[in-house]
């Protein structure tokens, strides 16, 4: 009997063909696959270097507004000469610690201590001290009462100044004197604020965890200039870099600018490797064994101090 020709389209599949298929939609899985996760990795890191820059810009921002405080007491309308500013009466106006300070419970910048070393490698702290109003800090809801960097309001206290026509009168003054430092709290370290006089710390910024500052300073023979950077050791050593002056308020007094810088670290572990988890800390050194895959990205800005300059 003769064998009926079958057409080619009638025809089934056979093993090797339905195999060679498996085979290629297998790959083409697979070629998906990894293209999602290379994707999905790729947008977490992304997401997370967003917010990294989001919060540091946040951080920087807050002790940029801070820095151009120190020692401001802002000219006063219709008054006369001699009392055209509200007189501060600290010593200090700015005051660095390359560790923490010891006392932060005390009301005046003149009284904190700091126990730092020449081997002191921080993370830094510094409190800030200037007159406080409505037009440079943020004010109570339905009042003009400046308040302090966690938002409470400040304590104001009597001045007298002669005004335009020769008269005495008085005033209130408020003064805030911010002390920026790092804390932790469930694990996580963030940039932290307490006013001085206050026990309410309050952490501004999570996942900062390092603060590194170091200071322009001039010289007594020549204040208009800035001669170098140094750390707050080295302003406060009596027998440091800076000479001609007497006492450390003197060599705090010529700081004119601030270097800052800031060291942020990603919420989660979320490099591929601990070579990809590699970073620059504020030194500008590669750190070639993190402690974990967290991500982590330094920022530096330069703030100039306009009240030193006047």
């Amino acid at each position: 009997m003769k064998p009926q020709h079958v057409p080619m389209h009638h025809r089934g599949v056979t093993l090797v063909e339905l195999l060679v298929s498996l085979v290629i939609g297998l790959v083409v899985m697979l070629a998906a696959s990894q293209a999602y996760l290379a994707t999905s990795s790729s947008t977490r890191i992304n997401d997370a270097q967003a917010k990294m820059n989001e919060d540091a810009q946040t951080a920087l921002a807050i002790l940029t507004q801070q820095l151009k405080l120190a020692g401001a007491n802002p000219i006063r309308p219709d008054r006369a000469q001699a009392s055209l500013r509200n007189a501060l009466t600290a010593t200090y106006t700015l005051r660095g610690c390359d560790s923490s300070f010891t006392n932060t419970s005390v009301a005046s910048i003149d009284a904190l201590s700091c126990t730092h070393t020449a081997a002191s490698t921080g993370p830094d702290a510094i409190a800030i001290h200037y007159e406080a109003d409505a037009f440079n800090s943020s004010t109570q809801k339905a009042s003009t009462t400046p308040t302090d960097c966690v938002g409470y309001g400040l304590d104001g206290f009597s001045t007298s100044f002669t005004d335009w026509s020769g008269t005495g009168r008085q005033t209130t003054m408020f003064v805030a004197t911010p002390v920026y430092y790092l804390s932790i709290s469930d694990n996580r370290t963030s940039l932290s604020c307490r006013n001085l006089g206050s026990i309410r710390g309050q952490p501004l910024v999570e996942n900062v965890i390092d603060l590194q500052l170091r200071y322009g300073t001039a010289s007594p023979g020549n204040p208009g200039a800035v001669l170098g950077y140094l750390t707050a050791q080295q302003i406060d050593d009596p027998a440091g870099l800076i000479v001609g002056t007497t006492s450390a308020a003197q060599r705090w007094a010529l700081v004119k600018t601030v270097r800052v810088c800031i060291l942020m670290v990603s919420d989660s572990a979320i490099a591929t490797s601990a070579e990809s988890a590699q970073y620059r800390n504020c030194s500008a050194d590669l750190v070639q064994n993190p402690p974990d895959l967290r991500l982590r990205r330094a920022y530096t800005t330069t703030v100039f101090l306009p009240n030193r300059w006047e």
